[in-house]
Formats: C-alpha cells, sequence, structure tokens
C-alpha cells in the first residue's frame, strides 16, 4: 500500500522543505506554511500570553522568515507588534480578520 503525497507534489515541495527548524518543536501552535513562512495562532489566550508566544516564535525562526501571527485578545493588539519591533523585527502589514481577530505579518531580521 503506497501512501498518498498529491498534496506535496501539487504544492511542489517536501515536507522536508516545509518542516519548522528543530528549535520550533515546542510551538503546538506554530505552523510551518511553507517557504520561510509560519503561522502562529495565539487566538485564546490572555495577556501576557499572545506576546510571550510571538517573542518566542521570532527567537525560534531565521532571519529572512515571515510570521503570521493572530490573536483575539484587544491589548495584545497593541503588545504583539510591539515586541515584534523591540526585537528588531518589521511589522509588514497588520489585517483586521474580523470584528474580533488581528494577524500581523512580521519579517524576521537578523539576530534577535
Amino acid at each position: 500500500m503506497t501512501s498518498d503525497t498529491s498534496d506535496e507534489k501539487e504544492a511542489g515541495t517536501t515536507m522536508a522543505e516545509d518542516s519548522p527548524p528543530k528549535n520550533t518543536s515546542r510551538f503546538s501552535n506554530l505552523e510551518a506554511l511553507g517557504d520561510g513562512r509560519y503561522y502562529l495562532d495565539a487566538c485564546g489566550y490572555a495577556c501576557p500570553y499572545p506576546e510571550v508566544l510571538t517573542k518566542r516564535a521570532i527567537e525560534a525562526l531565521s532571519p529572512g522568515d515571515i510570521l503570521e501571527a493572530a490573536t483575539d485578545n484587544v491589548p495584545s493588539f497593541e503588545t504583539m507588534p510591539a515586541a515584534a519591533e523591540k526585537l528588531g523585527c518589521d511589522v509588514l502589514k497588520t489585517i483586521n480578520v474580523d470584528e474580533t481577530v488581528r494577524k500581523f505579518i512580521i519579517e524576521i531580521k537578523g539576530s534577535q
């Protein structure tokens, strides 16, 4: 019996290419999207956890990677991008996903 790898073939990548770096394995809510893009789901967490999760994700990723971090915690709408900028990253875009969720597109820069 063979396994179905059609999703991998359609994306033009292999699992190894899309796997997160070794140091992100401790994040159950950090998902590798491929091509150096990662998604952090910090929804449902109260302060200070969205900011802490964002900092840990940034520290685990490599320069040039893109982190999409989402939260539904209103105070974190300010603290998450501030934490990213304090670590020297660029917040490229802020997206209001809906009335309760905001997503930040963050470019990881040099050493954090």
